[in-house]
């Protein structure tokens, strides 16, 4: 009898250790299958990323021109396969991809602040979202991904102490800097009330400057509403807007049945589209400002860019203002970004398709808008703008 129990417990605890050893393996499997999939769904992003940007962003032979694209690409997808198991260090692979093209045409993944920016403007007709951008801000997936993202974005703190007034009495100038050209409706009206006062504190000015060096962008409204409006102006420019005859570009942009074909240049562009903008101000009301004859100066630099270089080549292009400093960065024409979502992970990525030429022929986004004073390499920029203005 007791021989018999002793193989009956024996046979039990062998079972029982068979048993945990199944449910651990099968626990394992199952991790390792999940791990697998998660891994998949990475590594299609990363496909359909790459696919994107081949298809869309306006300057790729350009770039590839200069760097071996297939190397980098073979080289971001080993990584994902091989290293990347969290949606962080995914992120941080397209981030690094992004870099790979010179922050050429805004290509970035969108971050928690520039969604809610885009989210706010969905319904704006000023904004000329298209209807692919409108449904990458709206899918299932973007939607989660943003909602549990970082809230902490480039808009971050721009606000306090966006404008910086200077007055020099012995040159009857006065200096205006904006940091941001903030894209907050309030903030626009804020900053317009703000400037408007500065105006009329100080009447004597007989020149003044508009200091958007180190100004990344933002919003053309921001430039349009605050420093062009209180001048009661009507001013008529021309934007000629570039880009690829493709299946995204018929798709999402507004003006696409209105463009051109045209003969396809050394970029790939083959559609050109020449929107007119008039800035009429003359019939409101006064808006406080005292002097319409005021000398209008901008300084701009390398960091100018996207809708600051606008600002600045719309300046170029009018006559509002002369421009000082040194060349802006570019891609201030076409507009608002298109944006393309994910579909596993729900990362949007932002990219302008389209490209634009400068008055002399040559292309926004990689040549910018040159000055009308440069700067010469030592001198500080209000040097170079005291030797011009007397």
């Amino acid at each position: 009898m007791g021989k018999k129990l002793f193989c009956i417990i024996v046979f039990l605890v062998i079972g029982v250790l068979i048993s945990v050893y199944c449910i651990q393996s099968i626990l394992k499997a199952e991790t390792k299958t999940d791990s697998i999939i998660s891994n998949s769904c990475y590594i299609e992003d990363f496909r359909e990323f790459e696919g994107i940007i081949k298809d869309n962003f306006p300057l790729y032979s350009y770039v590839a021109s200069e760097k071996s694209m297939d190397d980098i690409w073979d080289k971001y997808e080993t990584k994902v396969s091989s290293e990347i198991k969290t949606d962080d260090s995914f992120e941080k692979v397209l981030k690094d991809v992004c870099e790979e093209f010179y922050g050429y045409s805004h290509l970035s993944v969108l971050d928690k602040q520039q969604y809610q920016v885009y989210l706010n403007h969905l319904n704006d007709e000023k904004a000329e979202y298209g209807d692919a951008t409108k449904a990458a801000l709206m899918t299932e997936e973007a939607i989660i991904r943003y909602s549990k993202a970082d809230g902490n974005g480039i808009y971050t703190n721009l606000k306090k102490d966006n404008l910086e007034v200077t007055f020099y009495d012995e040159y009857k100038t006065l200096l205006v800097r904006i940091n941001s050209f903030l894209s907050d409706e309030d903030c626009i009206e804020e900053d317009r009330g703000k400037i408007v006062s500065i105006y009329k504190k100080y009447p004597q000015a007989e020149n003044i400057i508009f200091d958007i060096t180190g100004n990344c962008g933002g919003s053309s409204l921001y430039w349009m509403e605050v420093i062009v409006r209180p001048f009661g102006d009507c001013v008529e420019y021309t934007e000629n807007i570039a880009f690829k005859d493709n299946e995204y570009n018929k798709r999402n942009l507004p003006f696409y049945r209105q463009a051109k074909q045209v003969e396809e240049d050394d970029f790939g562009f083959n559609m050109v589209y020449k929107e007119k903008i008039i800035l009429d101000y003359s019939d409101e009301e006064s808006l406080g400002f005292f002097n319409p004859n005021i000398s209008k100066w901008v300084f701009i630099d390398d960091k100018c860019y996207s809708a600051t270089d606008q600002f600045a080549r719309f300046c170029k292009e009018t006559s509002w203002a002369h421009l000082v400093g040194t060349r802006t960065s570019g891609n201030g024409i076409g507009g608002t970004p298109s944006l393309f979502a994910l579909k596993n992970t729900g990362y949007i990525i932002r990219l302008s398709t389209v490209g634009g030429y400068n008055p002399d022929g040559s292309l926004n986004l990689i040549m910018g808008t040159e000055p009308d004073y440069y700067k010469l390499p030592k001198e500080r920029i209000m040097e170079t703008f005291l030797r011009n203005v007397r």
